[in-house]
């Protein structure tokens, strides 16, 4: 879910809930060639959101191999493989933020 950044300093920050945004796993072919785009939408997220953007769209692209139904929709492997991903990229923020 992607937080509004209104919701985001008026409900959650000043409870102490940290927020990190993420990308989701995506099908390696689903921008063909054109990396701009992904800079694009990277700098919106980061100019937009309040909180950390913990992860770069590139770095979760898979093969069609670990894509289900959509171009966002992983199989049951993918998802183990980007969950791992998430999980290295969450652990470096909460030792930067403090949190390990």
């Amino acid at each position: 879910m992607l937080f509004r950044s209104e919701t985001y300093i008026a409900k959650l920050m000043p409870r102490g809930i940290t927020t990190y945004f993420a990308s989701c796993g995506m099908w390696e072919y689903a921008f063909i060639g054109d990396n701009s785009l992904y800079t694009m939408y990277e700098t919106w997220l980061k100019s937009y959101l309040e909180f950390p953007y913990i992860s770069s769209c590139l770095d979760h692209l898979f093969p069609i191999d670990y894509i289900s139904d959509s171009i966002s929709h992983l199989t049951r492997e993918g998802a183990v493989i980007h969950s791992r991903i998430l999980g290295k990229e969450l652990i470096a923020q909460m030792h930067y933020d403090g949190y390990l």
